[in-house]
């Protein structure tokens, strides 16, 4: 073989590995900063934590938002204001949540809305981005599936929603649920999951919400 044609292969898969690695690492970056910059550091969208929560026995609700929802009877409910609504089950210790849920099997669920605005026009939204996923999953049902990740619509009070369920072999370990509307996302999780009775309550509180104002 040529050697001078086998070192410029070798280079040539040297730059294409690290073109790869710089790739993921933007990736990793736009993440974690929720896409709300540019490389230029221009806003490109702004995403608002939305608090203001009000906790009634069984049902938390956020008037102004439209969102009702009512937690299982006996269920500790925490309210962490702009870092949504922890909804726990009796096995449960407050003050060592993961711990205790592992050991007792017990269940976690959380609760958090979230607003965007739009700032570049031709950048899009999570909110735009949740629609978008929501209609090629009801064009084919199976277009996002993963390995361990499944995609599903479901319907919220009348609304389209995606539901994500992740898993480890067979078993279900995490389950997410985003519902649109204008420019606001609610999302419900029931994350980690420790036994099977947890997604019985977890749609038993799917199966409460109400939505106003939509």
């Amino acid at each position: 073989m040529n050697i001078g044609k086998s070192w410029k292969i070798k280079l040539t898969l040297l730059v294409l590995l690290l073109l790869a690695f710089a790739g993921v690492f933007l990736w990793y970056i736009w993440k974690e900063t929720g896409g709300r910059e540019d490389w230029d550091g221009e806003v490109i969208w702004e995403k608002k934590n939305i608090g203001g929560f009000e906790v009634q026995d069984r049902l938390i609700k956020n008037s102004k938002y439209g969102f009702f929802i009512t937690a299982p009877e006996g269920w500790t409910i925490k309210d962490y204001d702009q870092g949504g609504i922890g909804i726990f089950s009796p096995e449960v210790n407050i003050d060592n949540i993961i711990n205790s849920a592992r050991d007792k099997k017990g269940c976690i669920f959380g609760l958090e809305i979230n607003e965007y605005k739009k700032i570049k026009q031709d950048i899009s939204t999570d909110v735009e981005d949740l629609l978008y996923q929501i209609e090629k999953i009801s064009e084919d049902k199976n277009i996002l599936d993963e390995e361990n990740i499944k995609y599903e619509v479901i319907i919220i009070d009348k609304k389209q929603s995606l539901k994500r369920t992740f898993f480890i072999g067979d078993n279900e370990a995490s389950i997410e649920i985003k519902v649109p509307s204008k420019d606001i996302i609610y999302t419900l999780k029931n994350s980690p999951i420790f036994k099977n009775d947890c997604i019985y309550y977890f749609d038993e509180v799917i199966n409460s919400i109400h939505l106003e104002n939509l």
